[in-house]
């Protein structure tokens, strides 16, 4: 097993949904485009330096290229100013090619920050401010090495562990066809067989964009189910807080069977297990606004309802939970296209409802 190890949290981004974690990209102020790049000191990596920040306003820009590698590269930097004795409380932007923002951090080390996360070949910016005028001398340390994953076949089980803190574990698989695409189920059993890992597991595509992450769905354990099409995927396993143990990794998919949608619609169902989620097909020849509710409260239903709404590619455009008690509710305007609905319960909530889907 390839281990790697780990700065601090990165945080990503994937349109309106938000994970926290390692090899994560962006927070707070997400898009933001950087106004001047021209000035960025061009580094090569591993890169060490020391600089200034000297005025309440002054931010220095550096710029350096990842390389093409099969799998990605793993990027830390790393600021020390607090630690070195500097009155500079600084935080770190970083921005691609085209000058959006995909990664933050302050205050990770005291009040010194750091990243890591996964890169794909391209240029990229690092900015470095002062917060709230702070001022005062840094040491910038950046670096990178290639993502070297465990390639496993689905379904899969083996066990793995973190051995040392900051360890990460990585794994690639390929996600087959199918006509409507895969539930694919990633679970960790740690806590479950008596090791002392508190476990976090996140779930990537092949550029290294967020998918989806999960901590502590089964006591400490991760368990996660998302949906994917064909393709290359990333797994990747970190501790929480410097925890370590064994853990069995196992990875399943099956394949989505969607009952088909006709507007108007409405059909009676049920979540019959925990975690288990209900399928619908949804083609739009027109731009239309459509309203898609969720009864089961306001039946007697102990279902706590959560509802998501997804493109071809199941790209989360829309989910919603509570809009009505506990009944989900969305209402939302779509262009000519094929969507999919997705009807769970919250946590381990069953039950039965009713699902109404129409044009507005």
């Amino acid at each position: 097993m390839r281990k790697q190890s780990k700065g601090a949290a990165w945080k990503t981004v994937l349109r309106s949904l938000i994970l926290v974690g390692i090899l994560a990209i962006g927070v707070g102020g997400v898009g933001q485009i950087a106004e001047d790049f021209e000035s960025a000191l061009r580094i090569n990596l591993p890169f060490s330096g020391n600089f200034d920040i000297s005025s309440d306003e002054d931010a220095d820009y550096f710029a350096f290229r990842i390389p093409a590698s099969r799998h990605g590269m793993v990027i830390s930097i790393d600021i020390d100013a607090d630690s070195l004795g500097s009155e500079l409380d600084s935080y770190i932007t970083i921005y691609d090619e085209t000058g959006y923002e995909i990664g933050y951090d302050d205050d990770t080390d005291g009040s010194d920050p750091a990243l890591t996360g996964a890169l794909i070949e391209g240029l990229y910016y690092i900015a470095v401010q002062g917060y709230s005028g702070s001022r005062g001398s840094y040491t910038l340390r950046a670096d990178a090495s290639p993502i070297e994953p465990v390639t496993i076949g689905v379904p899969y089980s083996g066990v793995s562990g973190i051995s040392a803190e900051g360890e990460v574990d990585f794994f690639v698989f390929e996600a087959s066809d199918t006509q409507y695409g895969l539930t694919l189920t990633i679970d960790i059993d740690a806590e479950a067989t008596g090791s002392d890992l508190d476990s976090i597991v996140y779930l990537y595509d092949d550029k290294w964009q967020g998918i989806d992450y999960d901590d502590d769905t089964d006591g400490a354990d991760p368990y996660l189910m998302a949906r994917v099409t064909q393709g290359t995927y990333y797994i990747v396993v970190e501790a929480y807080y410097g925890a370590i143990g064994p853990y069995t990794l196992s990875v399943d998919t099956s394949p989505i069977e969607p009952q088909v949608v006709t507007l108007p619609y409405s059909v009676q169902a049920k979540i019959a297990q925990a975690y288990e989620s209900d399928f619908y097909y949804l083609e739009l020849r027109s731009e239309a606004t459509i309203v898609i509710d969720i009864a089961a409260e306001a039946i007697g239903s102990d279902l706590d309802s959560y509802l998501y709404l997804y493109d071809r590619q199941w790209t989360e455009i829309e989910r919603n939970d509570d809009t009505d008690g506990s009944d989900s509710y969305i209402e939302l305007p779509l262009e000519p296209g094929v969507y999919f609905i997705e009807v769970k319960g919250y946590s381990d909530s069953t039950g039965d409802y009713t699902l109404t889907a129409e044009e507005l």
